[in-house]
């Protein structure tokens, strides 16, 4: 992001915690489990079966009844990526399984809920950016997740917290950090070897765009450039 290293960090479970909130409760003051975390017929492996039920669960919400659902759920998973069969009565049969894990959300599966709580994501979103923005500093944002130059990530940690807690109400979110380097791991672990701490400093000065990204660059810089933005 302008020639620096960038972090992202996402909410856990966002739209699952937001119907929590609009049944009045705070998901994470009362447990630590994974609210995807659950088994799915035919299914063994179990990194597949979070993905699966993530999706089904989700597609729920939006859903206004069961057939909508399972047409939706069939017509977006990635069979090559996750090639089973779901026959109605799997389907059926992991809805149930939702309801039984989630009997204080139950009456909002199926319901067209997903409209009001994509209502609820977005004024999160305007919070987060909008403070960004005032400060003239660069973010992005992919669904429920946030993108910044390194070194802004624990500013962005805090307003996102801050944003859900101004917008629903609630104190216990979670959220997660991609795999990119932060400023705090540059400087612990820097701190234990001096030669990687060098190096890492090196790359986030110089980078390491790819190819595409530097023509996308340019021509940016080409196009505003000819409307007199000073660059």
């Amino acid at each position: 992001m302008n020639d620096v290293p960038a972090v992202e960090i996402d909410y856990s479970s966002l739209h699952v915690i937001l119907a929590y909130t609009e049944a009045g409760l705070d998901y994470w003051q009362n447990t630590d489990k994974d609210p995807y975390d659950l088994p799915v017929r035919g299914v063994n492996n179990p990194e597949h079966s979070r993905d699966i039920t993530k999706l089904f669960f989700l597609l729920s919400l939006n859903a206004s009844d069961e057939q909508a659902l399972f047409k939706a759920f069939r017509s977006e998973l990635n069979y090559k990526a996750y090639p089973y069969s779901f026959p109605n009565e799997a389907l059926a049969e992991l809805l149930e399984s939702i309801k039984q894990s989630h009997p204080d959300i139950a009456h909002l599966i199926c319901s067209g809920a997903g409209l009001r709580l994509m209502n609820i994501d977005s004024r999160i979103c305007e919070y987060v950016i909008a403070d960004f923005v005032r400060t003239d500093t660069p973010i992005l944002t992919v669904h429920d997740s946030f993108i910044v130059q390194i070194g802004e990530e624990d500013r962005l940690n805090q307003l996102m917290k801050e944003a859900f807690n101004e917008v629903t109400k609630k104190a216990r979110i979670k959220v997660k950090f991609n795999q990119n380097l932060t400023k705090k791991q540059l400087y612990v672990h820097g701190a234990q070897d001096r030669d990687w701490y060098l190096r890492m400093v090196g790359w986030i000065t110089k980078g390491s765009p790819t190819n595409s990204y530097q023509r996308r660059l340019k021509s940016h810089r080409e196009y505003f450039g000819q409307r007199d933005y000073g660059w």
